[in-house]
């Protein structure tokens, strides 16, 4: 039971990192339906570069579109992917030998599988200037592991697990997934900060069988000019705001279960905070447009939620106590 998987490969400004990002997919080849690599408006030489290397190998298939952030990238490659399982792949990472074995090893045992989720590790970018106290930090952090082994009927039950073990992710390099849950349900990534959130809470909650194991199977590359490390700014806090919006929704499927429901507005709190957070330490200055957004969603969340609210004020004085104390006791 062998070449069912869809590789998608957005790729943008990576032409330093994507052939060993590839390359370690083709090493695992025997069990890929096909890779495919999507240029998404590139400036650095990428698109060029993927069509001088791979163009004449029958198992890689290149697009080029004009950008649209990875998200609609995703969407594309999935539209046109003809794999049964779809496997979302990030074009600086690096794939860890076993993978696609391991999964056609539980397919064949599940032929009912829907989603496998695995782990990661976090790999520092050797030209990324890091203190050592932040290179241990980062390297001893448990964000990309699923902590436990499990066979878990439907991707609810799946999700309720990682919660509670404070492990569930919404990384898309840590799950392959049936194709048809998405194509069905009509679930698709939206152009937005943070994309991922909402995505994957849709993912689960509309899949059945879902196999975890703590096994590592991806690098994930930590580098400087990555998404995750831009410098912060509305669109991000908008992100959060409309995937709150989208778990709002996720919250009448007729099927969950109260503890579903409860995790579900226990991440809405978490990212009203998280918006708050982002406000504060990164010192954005907000359009009168933007501030009437930003009050607007948060007002009747503080309104339910009394410890919410509470953080809406105590966190930037706090947060400004903190830098003062920094700066002048060191």
């Amino acid at each position: 039971m062998i070449e069912k998987i869809s590789v998608i490969i957005p790729v943008y400004n990576t032409k330093k990192y994507v052939k060993a990002c590839v390359d370690s997919i083709l090493e695992q080849k025997e069990f890929v339906h096909e890779i495919i690599l999507i240029n998404d408006g590139s400036t650095d030489g990428s698109g060029e570069y993927l069509e001088e290397i791979y163009s004449k190998n029958p198992l890689i298939k290149i697009h080029h579109t004009k950008n649209q952030r990875q998200g609609p990238a995703r969407n594309f490659g999935t539209q046109i992917s003809t794999g049964e399982f779809i496997y979302y792949f990030d074009s600086d990472d690096i794939l860890k030998p076993g993978l696609f074995k391991r999964f056609n090893e539980i397919l064949t045992e599940h032929q009912d599988l829907e989603i496998f989720a695995f782990s990661a590790i976090p790999l520092i970018d050797e030209d990324y200037n890091l203190s050592e106290v932040e290179k241990k930090r980062i390297n001893s952090t448990t964000v990309y592991s699923r902590k436990t082994n499990a066979v878990c009927n439907t991707g609810e039950d799946a999700f309720n697990l990682l919660y509670k073990i404070k492990s569930f992710s919404p990384l898309p390099y840590l799950y392959i997934f049936k194709k048809s849950i998405v194509v069905e349900n009509n679930i698709q990534y939206r152009s937005i900060r943070f994309e991922d959130e909402e995505f994957a809470f849709q993912l689960f909650l509309h899949a059945k069988k879902t196999i975890i194991k703590d096994e590592f199977y991806c690098d994930r590359r930590i580098r400087e000019g990555s998404t995750m490390e831009l410098d912060r700014c509305f669109a991000d806090i908008f992100g959060y705001i409309q995937t709150n919006e989208t778990l709002e929704k996720l919250k009448n499927l007729s099927w969950l279960k109260e503890e579903t429901w409860q995790n579900i507005d226990k991440k809405i709190i978490n990212l009203a905070k998280a918006m708050i957070i982002m406000k504060t330490a990164s010192n954005l200055r907000l359009s009168a447009d933007e501030k009437s957004t930003y009050k607007n969603a948060l007002n009747p969340l503080k309104k339910k939620n009394s410890e919410l609210a509470k953080f809406y004020y105590t966190y930037p004085a706090e947060y400004k106590l903190r830098m003062l104390k920094k700066k002048f006791l060191g």
